[in-house]
């Protein structure tokens, strides 16, 4: 019977044992500073590709030159190296337009004397007054239109501007 409690007590110590020095060991882990295991702390190829998780690291992981380009994407469309403001006064309707080769990018209206009831991009003066509106849809704008009225149905004074860029 002895002997059974002396076996008991040395499998017990050397699992007590086994589990004080692992648990050292992750308690020695924690208590080490951030960033301080490196490169010198590292054996080599003790870091491998297998044992680095996919999609785990950034760009700014690697130094420059190491990464290899993407493929080129699709050409843009070119840029707008010039903007002009054109303007136009009258009275009650009256169509601020971009030059050939320029388009509408935006516009506005004004009246000093009335209100404005409509101002729109518009390819012909009266596009303005189309019940459905205009569809934007395929075209291109290259002016801008507007009306003013004067509060009693007549013609009031109107300046319309279109800003319109050059590629």
């Amino acid at each position: 019977m002895l002997g059974s409690v002396a076996s008991y007590i040395r499998q017990h110590h050397v699992g007590m044992l086994a589990l004080f020095i692992a648990l050292s060991g992750t308690a020695y882990a924690a208590t080490l500073p951030r960033n301080s295991v490196g490169t010198m702390q590292l054996k080599r190829d003790s870091v491998t590709t297998k044992k680095v998780k996919n999609a785990s690291l950034l760009r700014r992981d690697f130094k420059s030159g190491q990464l290899p380009a993407g493929p080129a994407g699709p050409k843009g469309d070119p840029g707008v190296t010039t903007l002009k403001v054109r303007a136009v006064a009258g009275n009650s309707s009256v169509t601020a337009n971009c030059q050939p080769g320029e388009r509408a990018t935006g516009g506005g209206a004004h009246s000093v004397s009335g209100y404005i009831d409509a101002s729109a991009p518009a390819s012909h003066p009266l596009s303005i007054y189309v019940p459905d509106g205009i569809s934007f849809q395929e075209y291109t704008p290259t002016s801008w239109t507007a009306h003013a009225d004067d509060g009693a149905g007549g013609p009031a004074d109107v300046t319309a501007w279109v800003v319109c860029a050059a590629p």
